[in-house]
């Protein structure tokens, strides 16, 4: 699955300053991680919000996406949501309307970890696809 990955330096909003990594989705989504996307965080801080859509919407049953990090350069990966499907970016059957998760199993994101996405599963009609995964911390 060809995507577009980016990390993102400092911006500043309001005083505050965020961070992040956005990864754009360019073809129908597939089950697996997405190996050739790692992203490496250029800051440390503390999570905010991981956020998703899907310009081509899953039908049959929800696409559900994850975010895993490493601080192994990659030799492990772990989500930085809790465990179980409900808790990761589940995008509705049909729908192209932005998903936000504000929970996370990671308290912190260190200096120099990688980020890459995972796809969970896919709409057993229309798997869904062309879209965006964004994690954001300060």
């Amino acid at each position: 699955m060809p995507v577009r990955t980016t990390t993102a330096g400092p911006r500043t909003s309001g005083g505050s300053s965020y961070h992040g990594v956005g990864f754009d989705l360019d073809s129908p989504l597939e089950v697996g991680p997405v190996l050739q996307s790692a992203a490496q965080a250029l800051s440390a801080g503390t999570p905010l919000f991981a956020k998703a859509n899907l310009e081509d919407a899953a039908t049959g049953t929800s696409a559900i996406m994850d975010v895993e990090y490493s601080i192994d350069d990659g030799s492990s990966w772990s989500s930085i949501f809790p465990a179980g499907n409900g808790n990761k970016l589940v995008m509705p059957v049909g729908s192209k309307a932005v998903v936000t998760v504000t929970v996370f199993a990671i308290s912190a994101v260190a200096l120099n970890t990688k980020f890459r996405p995972r796809v969970i599963q896919i709409g057993t009609n229309n798997p869904g696809g062309y879209g965006s995964i964004d994690f954001v911390w300060s």
